[in-house]
């Protein structure tokens, strides 16, 4: 009978296409909170403000109360969620509400809002151990040796455009396990990688981008190589901290 449901969900997926999927994942049977915990890009405690409905969709921002990981408090994350499909009822939050917010994939560069990403607001504890304990929060950056010795390999929840790092399509050949190490991991393989959030990036920058480009360049503020898309970040954050530091706006 499971499978028969999970059948019948993907099977709707197919009719009503991509930009329906929040109407059969709201169905579905959400996944365990400590997996979602750990998959979700922003989490935080937040308040929904500036609520627009646009017929079938909702706009809207997400005020951060309390951070918890990839958010700073008071920054406004935009998001969006399907209201109805049809007569059928999908999801809905009303101005004001308040939940803790479990937020990774985007449509239209809003983050999907949906029942299993809007907690409530009594789970904040529990949500809160999970993204502090070890394993839930961030991933600890293995040393060039560690990472040869299990293997080489790749994070589970990265995505490269085009297929797999391994491979420099500009010059036709495959790449050394150094330069894969420093475009996954954004710091230099052997020795050198700068301080800060286990030898990574300052925390109060959030995750780098899951989505990646295989390139690989010098990435700014001394991180070693990587990706285009992983420089961009750095330097945009480089940015922020800078405009912080002058007193800029947020």
């Amino acid at each position: 009978m499971k499978r028969m449901k999970i059948l019948l969900l993907v099977g709707m997926a197919v009719l009503l296409g991509v930009a329906d999927r929040a109407f059969c994942l709201s169905m579905a049977p959400p996944r365990p909170l400590a997996e979602r915990v750990a998959e979700a890009e922003k989490v935080f405690l937040g308040t929904l403000m500036d609520r627009v409905e646009d017929g079938d969709w909702v706009r809207g921002e997400l005020r951060v109360d309390t951070a918890l990981r990839g958010v700073e408090e008071k920054q406004q994350i935009k998001v969006i969620w399907r209201k109805r499909v049809g007569d059928f009822q999908v999801y809905d939050a009303k101005q004001g509400a308040r939940g803790i917010a479990l937020l990774g994939d985007k449509h239209e560069g809003r983050y999907w809002l949906r029942a299993d990403k809007f907690e409530p607001v009594e789970k904040l504890d529990e949500v809160a151990g999970l993204v502090a304990r070890k394993g839930c929060g961030k991933p600890k950056v293995p040393s060039f040796e560690e990472w040869v010795k299990a293997g080489k390999p790749l994070p589970e929840d990265r995505m490269w455009t085009g297929g797999t790092p391994w491979f420099d399509e500009t010059k036709g050949e495959r790449r050394s396990a150094e330069e894969v190490y420093e475009m996954v991991y954004g710091q230099p393989a052997k020795g050198g990688a700068k301080a800060g959030a286990g030898g990574r990036f300052p925390a109060h920058w959030g995750d780098p981008p899951r989505v990646q480009t295989r390139d690989l360049r010098p990435l700014p503020g001394g991180y070693g190589q990587g990706s285009s898309t992983l420089a961009n970040w750095i330097k945009a954050n480089m940015e922020k901290d800078a405009a912080r530091a002058k007193g800029g706006a947020k």
